[in-house]
């Protein structure tokens, strides 16, 4: 309803709010599609069963049809992401997040075909374009991404590795000073990866991030048989990159000890790059008081 653009966006609660969130829900009778968004769904509700079928039934209580559906990323993909996310809050990689296939197999074991499972991944894409895959393919309107408007913001990408490197090094360098706190930054710490991150995804010299090809090869065989069990339940096919793929002959590395691994063990840092992306941080004229002293005393990595 235009209506709703005059509410402000704590009228539906604080985070997890459920009551005011579904309550906002409830109140919608006239609508003739309602569409919710989570990014914590599958992860929240696939590991509780119990609280899937409340809030199935309670769906299922307001409309005449409830499907769900989830976007599928390629592994590799998503686990670059994932370390440039988990890097703006702490100095740790995360560990085998590629394996993420289990909620959606929870997820269909409650609700079977109402939950579809498309690839995230511009080729599969209708048009091209995932806005134009789900109005059309998914809601079935006839409602086109020309229709729509949108306003500029800041669009999250991911932290560059060259990013990614010197967001780890300068935690590691400040948690020296203070070991108890790794490896969660504090408030300047944070303060100062969200300014990299900022810098370093808005540069004209961005480039998105890279996994080393054996690290690559390693997600997409340890996370092959949830990919498989996930073909057959929903027919869904991710894109395969050849690169990925190991020779039958490699022998699989020891799964990285992920919290021992700077960033250029895992991404391909390219050592002009890093070093530019230093220099346009340090002279920026908002750089948080102390960043620039710790970006001087990182040791660059090296061509080999």
């Amino acid at each position: 309803d235009p209506a709703d653009s005059a509410l402000e966006n704590k009228f539906y609660g604080e985070l997890g709010d459920d009551d005011l969130i579904l309550g906002a829900l409830t109140e919608q009778t006239d609508a003739r599609v309602a569409v919710l968004s989570s990014e914590a769904f599958l992860r929240s509700f696939a590991l509780n069963a119990e609280k899937m079928h409340v809030l199935d039934d309670l769906f299922c209580s307001l409309a005449t049809s409830v499907r769900y559906v989830a976007y599928l990323r390629d592994p590799v993909k998503l686990y670059a992401s994932f370390c440039s996310q988990k890097l703006s809050g702490d100095a740790d990689f995360p560990r085998r997040n590629w394996g993420y296939s289990e909620h959606l197999i929870n997820l269909h074991a409650e609700l079977g075909p109402r939950l579809e499972v498309r690839p995230y991944d511009r080729a599969s894409f209708v048009g091209g374009d995932i806005l134009t895959d789900f109005l059309g393919a998914v809601l079935g309107s006839d409602i086109g991404v020309q229709d729509l408007k949108f306003e500029k913001t800041f669009s999250n990408p991911s932290l560059s590795a060259e990013g990614m490197f010197l967001v780890q090094c300068t935690a590691m360098l400040r948690q020296m000073a203070n070991p108890n706190n790794y490896p969660r930054h504090d408030d300047l710490m944070r303060k100062m990866a969200i300014f990299i991150r900022r810098i370093d995804t808005e540069t004209e010299n961005y480039r998105a991030p890279q996994l080393r090809p054996h690290i690559a090869a390693f997600i997409m065989a340890d996370a092959a048989e949830g990919l498989a069990k996930l073909r057959d339940l929903f027919g869904v096919e991710l894109p395969q990159n050849s690169a990925y793929k190991l020779d039958s002959a490699a022998a699989l590395p020891d799964k990285p000890n992920a919290g021992l691994m700077l960033v250029r063990d895992v991404f391909e840092v390219d050592p002009d790059r890093t070093a530019l992306l230093a220099d346009k941080i340090q002279n920026h004229p908002r750089c948080p008081e102390g960043l620039a002293d710790l970006l001087q005393r990182i040791l660059m990595p090296s061509t080999t």
